[in-house]
């Protein structure tokens, strides 16, 4: 049985969870860096794999021992929701989705979808709570300037992505969309149009509840399969069956 331990709340540094943040952007930046390093998503998602199973680990010995849990909320529980205190950490929901993501869909939708995690709902939170009093609300924890936020920066990261990563064999975006049979566009339009896909399915992803599940699962595996739904059509001749890696 979990003792409650809630970790504190009060002041900035704890309002807008800034440690969450941080370590949400450290992570992203970390895949990023490993990728543009010539360390596949594979890899990178073996990687992660070890990482959930040592945190859910750690997390399951929390939920059984008092003792382990006390001394777990004394060191990090800065990184903790209130919630969390008596449920699984988010951590574990965060690696498991980020996993999903890099291993179900290709390399390009499945990267963008983790980054769609790390950047743009950090981003959605903090400009969430900052206008919380001057904003609507499209259900509860969700306002309209925080999904908004959450678009801006997914649109950015498509943008930046494919404009700056040269398509290999696994990407299902190889530089042209296809609108119609027998027209298309590609170069800085078709990655535009790509970019705004990306913010839309950001934003959706952000704002959407599914089943209750935890937004770093949600997330991830929205986003990614927004993309990825979207290329079927769009991305030219693309085999949905032959693009997911299951």
């Amino acid at each position: 049985m979990v003792v409650n331990h809630s970790p504190p709340t009060s002041g900035i540094f704890f309002r807008y969870e800034i440690p969450r943040k941080l370590v949400h952007l450290l992570v992203g930046s970390l895949i990023l860096q490993a990728y543009t390093h010539g360390i596949s998503p594979p890899q990178i998602a073996t990687w992660n794999l070890h990482a959930l199973l040592f945190f859910t680990g750690v997390d399951m010995l929390r939920h059984h021992s008092p003792a382990f849990n006390a001394g777990h909320h004394s060191i990090f529980g800065c990184l903790m929701r209130p919630k969390e205190s008596a449920r699984y950490n988010s951590l574990v929901w965060y690696l498991l989705g980020t996993y999903l993501a890099l291993v179900l869909f290709p390399t390009d939708v499945g990267l963008v979808g983790v980054l769609i995690l790390c950047y743009s709902d950090p981003a959605a939170a903090m400009v969430g709570r900052g206008f919380a009093g001057h904003s609507r609300y499209l259900r509860t924890g969700k306002s309209v300037v925080g999904t908004l936020a959450a678009g801006v920066v997914g649109g950015v990261i498509g943008v930046v992505f494919w404009g700056d990563t040269s398509a290999e064999a696994s990407f299902m975006f190889t530089g042209r969309l296809e609108v119609c049979s027998g027209w298309g566009v590609s170069g800085n339009w078709a990655v535009g149009i790509l970019g705004v896909v990306s913010g839309l399915v950001a934003a959706g992803s952000e704002f959407v509840d599914v089943w209750g599940c935890d937004d770093n699962l949600v997330i991830p595996m929205m986003s990614s399969l927004g993309l990825w739904g979207f290329l079927c059509v769009f991305g030219g001749g693309v085999r949905w069956r032959e693009s997911l890696r299951i």
